[in-house]
Formats: C-alpha cells, structure tokens, sequence
C-alpha cells in the first residue's frame, strides 16, 4: 500500500507542477530512473508507519484525483504523446502518452508485486 500510495502522489505532483508552471523531476526530485529501490524505500519510510485503513482511504483519494484530473483533460491530452512534459522528460528514448504514465503508475505495480504479496502472506501464516 506504501508502494501504491507513493507513486499516485508522484503522479498527481507531477501534474500539479506542471500546471503550476515549475520543472517537473521524475521520477522524483533527487532520484533517478535507475535509484527505484531507493525510491521504494523512501515510500515504505513516509508511509507504512501509517494504518491500513489510512492508507487505503489515501489511496482511494489519490485515484479519485487522478479520475478527476483524467475527466478534465482532452483525449489528445491522456492518448497522444507530447502533452505532458513530465511525460516527455521521464523517459530518454520512448514516447509515452499520459495515459501509459498513469497506467504503470497506478494499476501495474499490482500485477508486478503479486508473487511478493503471496510470499509475504505465506510468511504471515507461519
């Protein structure tokens, strides 16, 4: 849950400093594309301190923003690429859309962390 509620801050700061008209770091200010498990500890230190039911009503909150923020924009905005700087200056050579940021962001990191859950309910049951 820490993973997931600190990517969609991530995420929603990105989009908030763009529209603010600051520069955009990804993925986050001092880190760097190739430091993620850096970055995924800093995650787990601000917020697994916090209780489930905080962290699952943070999450909640955060994609309810995003659903927002994506009602707001255009299709060209979240489907053809070029519309975010904080899309376009995250990757050196790929060209992704919003919508693949937001995807990866959100809804991937479950699918990736699946078999960790499994083994760490394995541990919790022993």
């Amino acid at each position: 849950m820490a993973y997931q509620v600190g990517w969609t801050t991530l995420l929603l700061q990105w989009e908030q400093d763009e529209s603010e008209g600051k520069v955009v770091h990804t993925p986050a200010e001092g880190y760097k594309w190739n430091q993620l498990g850096v970055l995924y500890s800093l995650f787990n230190e601000k917020y697994a301190c916090q209780s489930l039911a905080a962290l699952r009503a943070q999450l909640k909150e955060n994609v309810l923003t995003i659903c927002n923020m994506l009602d707001r924009m255009s299709e060209k905005d979240v489907f053809e690429p070029h519309q975010r700087k904080w899309a376009d200056d995250a990757t050196a050579k790929a060209v992704w859309p919003v919508y693949k940021f937001i995807h990866v962001n959100t809804v991937a990191p479950f699918k990736n962390f699946r078999t960790q859950i499994r083994k760490w309910k394995r541990l919790k049951q022993v």
